[in-house]
């Protein structure tokens, strides 16, 4: 049975029955928290690439790190080059940029001259991205106004949210995601126009040719904290903007009082208006957690990335209730069920629907495994989706091939069930009856 199993299993991959994140997915918040991942001592504000080999991340601990997997990391070599570094926001491109060097970073000089005001962003580039050279300020112009008011620009910034890289952008009209490069940047205003934006953070929109030299949008933020009673009331920041397969923009984001609440989505149509999920916040710090405790004070800094693999993959900085600050993994489970995409052997899960539930019998009705007990009897077996790899009864049906019209009016049997979850397990006698012949 296990042969015959595995060989249906390879099938349906070989077929593309594997779904893909693309336009059509509404699921964009469906992410799974792993827990901490990265936590060399002080580790936050995390940004990371992935070359096609290994995945790079640097924090602000001002310390890098490597990864083959995304999810296991080790310390590599301290960063050099940089002047204060603080929330950085890095870029790969294999191609150089149309230039001379892989890497880009932007990030904010904790120490500059005009604190929090005019060259406080800084730039530099790199062709390993942890040596850096050519670092020089390339925050003011119209980009900050220092005061207490938003009167041109926002009078103070924390740094770099995220910066879009458009190889193929037309540089030339009057739509700022027309240009290669667009930032979404903190900005921070006192006594202002606009009660609702009073003394909080918000997030700008800028936009430049050749990432050096920007230009705000407008001198209205494009995104605002809620208002008294929401959970993002006090500011946003530190975002992931991406645009996906249909034009659209969406965001992940920071939100509440420091930014540092819980983290938030919304959506765009344009990249400049955007509307926030009715379910918000996707992570909240109250969330409990297992083990408990690790992002109960900070849950916030949102980097998602997009490895190629299908799955996205979020690293959020995490303060804990002991005062630990480390990077956590959040991973995207596009249909729901619990299992992260990359591990999840049947992606597109959907309720079973049978005719009627049968005893003993099994189905997923989308919160967990449902069953009917005999009378006066509790369940004879239990079943998680990890046991399934993310599979219902009937992707487990389709899987085994056959008719087996009992088990699709009904559920899934508890043999079937069994025998479906051993089929998963490695073979413990390879050359065995099960082996290879």
């Amino acid at each position: 049975m296990k042969k015959i199993i595995l060989s249906l299993l390879g099938l349906v991959l070989m077929l593309g029955l594997v779904g893909v994140i693309s336009a059509s997915s509404s699921i964009y918040t469906a992410f799974v928290d792993q827990g901490i991942i990265y936590s060399p001592g002080k580790a936050y504000y995390p940004t990371v690439v992935y070359t096609g080999s290994q995945y790079l991340m640097l924090s602000d601990s001002a310390q890098s790190a490597i990864s083959t997997d995304g999810l296991t990391w080790v310390n590599s070599a301290p960063v050099t080059g940089l002047t204060n570094p603080k929330h950085m926001v890095m870029l790969y491109d294999a191609n150089g940029f149309g230039w001379n060097y892989d890497y880009k970073i932007w990030y904010f000089d904790s120490a500059a001259a005009v604190p929090s005001g005019t060259g406080s962003i800084r730039y530099a580039e790199s062709n390993d991205g942890i040596n850096w050279v050519n670092d020089q300020a390339v925050f003011g112009g119209n980009m900050t106004v220092y005061g207490d008011d938003n009167v041109n620009a926002p009078a103070r910034t924390w740094g770099p949210g995220t910066v879009i890289y458009n190889p193929d952008a037309i540089n030339t009209d009057d739509n700022p995601l027309d240009y290669s490069y667009v930032m979404y940047y903190d900005g921070y205003n006192g006594i202002t126009d606009d009660l609702d934006w009073d003394n909080t953070e918000a997030l700008f929109l800028a936009y430049s040719i050749n990432g050096i030299n920007w230009n705000r949008y407008t001198r209205s933020p494009v995104l605002k904290g809620g208002s008294v009673g929401e959970w993002d009331n006090g500011g946003v920041g530190y975002p992931t903007v991406m645009q996906i397969e249909d034009g659209s923009y969406v965001m992940w984001y920071g939100g509440g009082s420091g930014t540092n609440t819980g983290i938030g989505f919304t959506t765009s149509p344009d990249g400049i208006s955007w509307t926030k999920d009715t379910e918000n916040p996707m992570f909240h710090k109250s969330d409990i957690t297992d083990p408990g405790g690790y992002r109960v004070e900070r849950t916030y800094t949102p980097r998602v990335i997009d490895d190629g693999s299908g799955e996205l993959k979020m690293y959020y900085s995490a303060k804990s209730d002991t005062g630990v600050y480390a990077v956590g993994l959040a991973r995207l489970d596009s249909d729901n069920d619990g299992i992260p995409y990359s591990e999840d052997l049947c992606p597109g899960t959907i309720p079973d629907s049978p005719e009627r539930l049968g005893i003993n019998r099994w189905i997923w009705n989308g919160d967990g495994w449902e069953t009917k007990s005999p009378k006066g009897e509790g369940p004879q077996k239990t079943f998680t989706m990890e046991d399934t790899q993310g599979c219902s009864c009937a992707q487990i049906l389709n899987i085994m091939g056959g008719k087996m019209r009992g088990h699709w009016k009904f559920g899934c049997s508890i043999s079937v069930m069994e025998d479906f979850i051993a089929s998963l397990q490695p073979d413990p006698d390879p050359d065995g009856p099960n082996g290879p012949n």
